[in-house]
């Protein structure tokens, strides 16, 4: 008994000992992935401070080139309040000519563009780096030589012209951030593809302007310099996301800049702003820039992104089209991609007086346009009608446009599985508010994201549980395929209405609303499948300022979900914002669409900022 009472004895001692060991073992597994984390988390906290204090100093960078600036050529400002507002209310022929005449010089060009940029920054806050003593050697440079050559003026398209780039340009010497902080303080070791043919056109370049986090939003917002403003509202957004470079050439700081369009880009800001943009043709204008920002960012080309310009007269969107697409200056760039190449811009074309078939529509009713919107549509009918042009109204199915939408976020949005792609670009670095639904759609799990789609359906707020069920990612490659194969199934549908209308180009609203508030984007970009259904379905599109909104315009009558209540709550405080209309045409077809554009200007004489 003695000998079976210690056996059993020895035995519980060894499990207890089993037991205790065990614990242990689990305990300090434990404590270790506790330290690991804490000590993870510890150096990510570190690389935010990093990152936010680079921002800072950034910023107080920009302040104290501009008041040096400021200082160092204060007695050379122009002092006459008319010739200051002539150069300003230019545009590049009008300013060339004021140059030709001898009533200015380059130089005083240059520093009069850069103090109405300098001004208005402090409200609008568009400027993200300054190249201002770089640009004025150059403007200097530029005036001795025109004493010697008179026919520089001439034979340079943009000589003597002052000019600001949307941040996502690279410029030689200068940081491209994409809105990042991470990216701060690496300065670029050559000038991308447009940015030689400015300099080979010997356009003057002063300026970086603001843009969100990577691009993704139509509010232009960062960590780095912060929200930019509407210089006609400062309560609204100047658009994304070549805001910066809309509100810098919407209130007279700039002559001429360069946005991109991937979704609207250029010319959602651009009609916010009320200035002209043009998202030009993929494959005549060259932009690969996204290698810049991730390997895995870049192999995403199904919907290409295009650099755009932005201006305030649709002639010096020509220009500067004419300057992108010149083979003598293709062909002087060292490193070119071989795959592709300009076709030159035909002049006559856009200067041809042949009437044409404009088919239009003034609202979708899946996304309801405000009246101001329609209003403008109808007015812009009837002005190329008094001209003799033929003009058709233009049906698109509605189930056409529901999955046009779905397709185009799934491939923005849901072909990057839980935001790998999108967390990898941001280091660490906190999104800004407007993504916050972005990324809720990467954290949340496929199962109740469409148990939350089924809900909305349920209580009839169908768009959003279209967006809802956009957001579930594709897992396999044969998922990607299809919906890549679904894209263009549905380009060829477009295609087909478009064919059969037997139209030379489409006018319509550039967007649902004239102006959104700040932080409306959050849930707002349904609204604009106005603008970013023509980057899904690769046409060539612009868009002309035609007036403002007026005071009976105000009501928004839709009541259909929280997509409706925001625009209304928006629409109810937009009097006086610029209101305009775009224009599309075939692929390739950019001097017609820009003819159109420039005939629609030339009839309703808008006035701009000043």
């Amino acid at each position: 008994m003695n000998i079976l009472q210690n056996i059993l004895d020895t035995s519980y001692k060894q499990i207890i000992m089993k037991i205790t060991i065990t614990q242990q073992i689990f305990g300090i597994t434990a404590l270790s992935m506790i330290i690991y984390k804490s000590y993870f988390k510890y150096k990510r906290y570190l690389k935010v401070q990093r990152f936010e204090q680079n921002a800072i100093r950034k910023v107080a960078q920009i302040r104290q080139s501009i008041q040096e600036f400021e200082i160092i050529h204060q007695d050379e400002f122009l002092q006459d309040q008319i010739l200051i507002k002539q150069i300003l209310k230019s545009n590049i022929a009008a300013l060339k000519q004021l140059i030709r005449s001898g009533k200015v010089t380059i130089t005083q060009i240059l520093l009069t563009i850069i103090q109405q940029s300098i001004n208005q920054n402090k409200t609008l806050n568009f400027l993200s780096d300054v190249l201002f003593e770089k640009a004025y050697a150059e403007a200097r440079k530029q005036d001795e030589e025109l004493k010697q050559d008179k026919t520089l003026l001439d034979s340079h398209e943009l000589f003597g012209i002052p000019i600001s780039l949307k941040d996502f340009l690279p410029i030689k010497g200068f940081d491209t951030t994409f809105g990042l902080q991470s990216r701060l303080f690496q300065p670029e070791e050559k000038d991308c593809y447009q940015v030689s043919l400015i300099k080979y056109a010997r356009g003057i370049i002063f300026a970086k302007t603001n843009a969100p986090q990577l691009g993704k939003s139509f509010e232009t917002n960062n960590r780095i310099i912060g929200r930019s403003k509407n210089p006609y509202n400062l309560n609204f957004s100047p658009g994304g996301s070549s805001g910066g470079e809309a509100a810098i050439v919407g209130c007279h700081g700039s002559v001429l800049g360069l946005g991109t369009d991937v979704g609207g880009s250029v010319r959602v800001p651009a009609i916010f702003c009320g200035i002209v943009g043009f998202k030009p043709s993929t494959q005549r204008w060259h932009y690969y820039v996204k290698n810049r920002v991730s390997p895995a960012f870049s192999g995403w080309n199904q919907i290409r992104t295009v650099a755009g310009p932005m201006a305030r007269s649709v002639d010096d969107i020509a220009v500067m089209c004419q300057v992108q697409l010149k083979p003598e200056y293709y062909e002087r760039v060292i490193e070119k991609d071989f795959h592709f190449r300009p076709i030159p811009f035909n002049v006559e074309e856009y200067k041809s007086n042949k009437k044409l078939r404009v088919g239009f529509i003034n609202n979708f009713p899946y996304i309801n346009a405000a009246p101001s919107q329609q209003n403008v549509v109808s007015e812009v009918v009837e002005l190329l009608r008094d001209s003799g042009h033929e003009v058709v109204e233009i049906q698109i199915p509605e189930e056409l446009i529901k999955q046009s939408i779905y397709n185009y976020i799934q491939q923005i949005v849901s072909i990057d599985y839980n935001g790998k792609i999108f967390y990898e670009i941001f280091d660490d670095e906190p999104p800004i508010p407007e993504y916050n639904i972005l990324t809720l759609g990467y954290k949340t799990s496929p199962f109740f994201k469409r148990q939350l789609a089924n809900f909305q359906t349920f209580f009839k707020s169908e768009r959003r549980a279209l967006v809802t069920k956009a957001f579930i990612p594709n897992y396999t490659v044969y998922d990607f395929l299809q919906c890549m194969g679904i894209r263009q199934k549905l380009i060829e549908e477009f295609n087909k209405i478009w064919i059969a209308s037997g139209i030379d180009a489409l006018i319509l609203p550039p967007s649902s609303v004239p102006g959104i508030r700040h932080g409306d984007a959050v849930v707002s970009q349904i609204q604009f499948f106005y603008s970013y259904m023509f980057n899904y379905f690769d046409y060539t599109a612009g868009v002309v300022p035609v007036r403002r909104v007026h005071a009976d315009e105000l009501d928004y009558p839709h009541h259909y979900d929280l997509l409706d209540k925001v625009a209304r709550a928006s629409l109810a405080l937009s009097e006086n914002l610029p209101v305009g209309i775009q224009v599309v045409t075939k692929p390739f077809q950019d001097e017609l669409c820009l003819r159109v554009m420039k005939e629609i200007e030339s009839k309703v004489n808008y006035q701009g900022f000043i």
